[in-house]
């Protein structure tokens, strides 16, 4: 208010900025009708069959299989005898998160202990991987396992396994998947067609977003 009581909304510059602001806002506004009236348009036109559900359940068997998965955490340290160094700390009764917390250089996990949550094969860097699922027992821990990383000590904490999906579990999941997959489509379809056309000026990243 007191600003405007000063004249500043008077200023050439003030006035040039608000001008563009408001333009922006307004091409905004447009930009958002657009994009939400071509979204429901082609939503409306897309249509996913049971055989697209049924072939896709079927080439992705592996996804929906039953998966064995593995509470982990690590300790990854620069150099040999520093993963030397931690594991004899910890079979001399250290507590695992403690050191983690210590030495460990992958800071995202060290300041929960070395905790990376539940692993699945596939994920991981395939010597973490190979060694993180040869661990037996739970508490008991990995030898040491070189990495372009680093050096890492690994400590399994659970185990338990993901049941089968089924086609019928799996449903809700491939179709939302597919349904996405064709309004992207069917939207990068439709912007080239306007772009080729020139019917209407269309912010395609903008829509795309």
């Amino acid at each position: 208010i007191a600003a405007k009581q000063k004249g500043y909304l008077q200023k050439e510059n003030i006035k040039k900025q608000i001008t563009e602001l408001e333009t922006q806002l307004e091409t905004a506004k447009r930009q958002l009708l657009i994009q939400t009236y071509i979204q429901d348009e082609l939503s409306q036109s897309i249509e996913v069959t049971n055989d697209e559900i049924s072939a896709a359940f079927t080439e992705n068997k592996d996804y929906f299989a039953a998966k064995d998965v593995r509470k982990i955490r690590h300790i990854l340290v620069d150099s040999k005898s520093k993963a030397n160094s931690a594991l004899k700390q910890i079979k001399a009764g250290a507590d695992f998160t403690t050191v983690a917390r210590n030495v460990s250089i992958d800071t995202g996990s060290a300041i929960n202990g070395g905790e990376l949550g539940w692993i699945q094969r596939g994920e991981l860097l395939p010597e973490f991987e190979k060694e993180a699922f040869n661990i037996r027992k739970k508490g008991s821990l990995s030898d040491i396992v070189e990495t372009n990383l680093g050096f890492h000590i690994i400590q399994l904490i659970d185990t338990t396994t993901i049941p089968e999906r089924s086609l019928q579990d799996a449903t809700p999941e491939i179709k939302a998947f597919i349904e996405s997959q064709k309004k992207q489509t069917a939207l990068a379809r439709f912007i080239d067609d306007q772009k080729e056309n020139k019917t209407v000026q269309i912010n395609s990243e903008l829509i795309e977003r």
